[in-house]
């Protein structure tokens, strides 16, 4: 059995919904898009101040793959603790 978690607390946005009836979009179209255009975005700067790019659409499907995993999370630790 899930529990109701509220999304985006505080926020005019804010939803209280189950974790498996979270929809998260298909982003797969915007990020081949992306990929096909051969654009990035800085992730991270190394030790000497350097940055360190990543194509817009991986990084775009790693925070789509991100969110199913969280999902997938809530859902298993609320089924661990009922």
């Amino acid at each position: 059995m899930s529990h109701p978690i509220t999304l985006n607390p505080g926020a005019p946005s804010e939803m209280t919904a189950e974790p498996g009836a979270i929809s998260i979009p298909d982003l797969w179209h915007i990020a081949q898009e992306l990929k096909g255009t051969g654009a990035t975005i800085v992730v991270d700067f190394t030790d000497d101040g350097k940055p360190v790019e990543k194509l817009a659409g991986d990084y775009v499907l790693d925070c789509w793959h991100l969110a199913h995993a969280l999902r997938r999370y809530l859902i298993d630790h609320q089924e661990a603790h009922a």
